[in-house]
């Protein structure tokens, strides 16, 4: 099954979209069961967490889910974890395993993004990306309510 990687909407922090994802699975048959498992990875776009400038970065991580017909499921309203199902009926896959994939890829994505380890990230001044120019208005300037304190370690230090 190929499907378009605009399907997977990012509804979180840093992502931006997905430009290509791919799905190996290796399929095991137990009994009425098809237990799947295998890797997500992908190219998507996300934000830098220090300059939040646009970036692409590949992504891949596992998953792992149990295709069910869809007669049986039918029959069975005991499934306590309905969400690591998928259904199928007359060998076509009747689920959306979008979720599931986008999942992977949320799971498989650093907690704070960064573009390069290099990043100068954002001026707390004035904003500007310490990446692309230089900034002089935060250089020297700290807040005067602790200009007391500078003294007196000032004095300590002599």
């Amino acid at each position: 099954m190929t499907e378009e990687p605009a399907r997977l909407e990012f509804d979180f922090e840093g992502f931006k979209k997905a430009l290509k994802v791919t799905v190996q699975l290796s399929i095991q048959k137990t009994d009425d069961e098809y237990f799947c498992q295998g890797e997500v990875s992908g190219v998507v776009d996300m934000e830098c967490a220090r300059c939040l400038g646009t970036f692409q970065v590949e992504l891949s991580g596992p998953i792992d889910f149990i295709l069910r017909s869809q007669e049986e499921q039918a029959g069975q309203s005991d499934v306590l974890d309905d969400e690591d199902y998928a259904y199928f009926e007359r060998n076509e896959l009747r689920s959306d395993i979008t979720e599931l994939v986008r999942q992977a890829l949320i799971l498989a994505a650093p907690m704070k993004p960064i573009c390069d380890e290099a990043c100068r990230g954002l001026c707390p001044g004035c904003g500007a990306n310490l990446n692309e120019k230089t900034c002089t208005c935060a250089a020297g300037k700290t807040d005067p309510r602790w200009d007391e304190l500078k003294r007196l370690l000032d004095r300590s230090q002599q």
